[in-house]
């Protein structure tokens, strides 16, 4: 029986078996993911300190991967959204806790499947043996002797322990209390263009790899943000959208599974 069972093979699944092999290597652990196949996708993230922090009292090398595969964040230009002119300019070396206190740590730009490369390769786990594709989840049954798994193939594994890291559309919450997050209005656009596009004047200080350009309608809560790295470029965007048309932008896809 496998002693602990990770649901999701994103960031937050391989951090945790990252730190469960370091603290506990004799501990059995596997991790299941609904993709049939690892291949580049989603947009990109930003790690802040207290991620980094974290990550590197989990695994050093890995830090150090993950650090080698990202961009270091260099500051922040807030724009106005109706005229696009720049309102401030936040260099991270004054992103400080207190005006007093030291600067902070620096974020950290990285593609969300460069971070997910990054992690596997530190965590080591073997594909087929540590980490299982094509595990779509569909229940989870729980007795005294602990949790048995079972997967939309149907096929089943058990484990003494079950945990969620498979998102804000987790299969793991759903099947354990029946439950999905409530949509509360807005919808999200992301984006990772590859390469940056032509129009990206490189020559502006702020426009180098590192910087965030936000901009934000106060007025009508629309927000779009772009995040510059060595390569490409991250856009992200919010605006409110009416529940009945949310079926319009419902096109996640899962690599093997088809759209839902």
């Amino acid at each position: 029986m496998i002693d602990v069972a990770i649901v999701g093979a994103g960031p937050a699944g391989l951090s945790l078996a990252l730190a469960l092999r370091a603290v506990a290597p004799h501990l059995k652990v596997k991790v299941f993911e609904r993709s049939a196949a690892l291949v580049p996708s989603g947009a990109a993230v930003t790690l802040f300190a207290n991620g980094l922090n974290a990550l590197e009292a989990i695994s050093p090398a890995a830090l150090e991967a993950v650090e080698a595969a990202g961009t270091p964040g260099a500051g922040m230009v807030a724009h106005n959204a109706r005229t696009d002119d720049v309102e401030h300019v936040n260099p991270a070396t004054e992103w400080k806790v207190s005006p007093d206190g030291p600067p902070l740590r620096s974020s950290l730009f990285i593609p969300w499947f460069r971070l997910q490369c990054a992690l596997l390769c530190a965590w080591g786990g073997k594909q087929g043996e540590d980490l299982v594709l094509g595990k779509a989840l569909q229940g989870i049954q729980q007795d005294d002797t602990g949790a048995t798994m079972t997967f939309k193939d149907g096929s089943t594994a058990k484990a003494c322990v079950v945990v969620g890291a498979d998102g804000n559309m987790s299969a793991v919450r759903n099947a354990l209390f029946s439950e999905m997050p409530e949509y509360i209005g807005t919808a999200f656009w992301r984006a990772l263009l590859s390469p940056l596009p032509a129009s990206w004047d490189l020559s502006q200080d702020h426009n180098k790899p590192g910087w965030l350009h936000n901009w934000v309608d106060k007025t009508t809560g629309k927000l779009m943000m772009i995040r510059v790295f060595d390569d490409q470029m991250s856009v992200s965007a919010a605006s409110s959208w009416p529940e009945e048309r949310l079926q319009e932008l419902w096109r996640r896809s899962y690599y093997g599974e088809g759209s839902e």
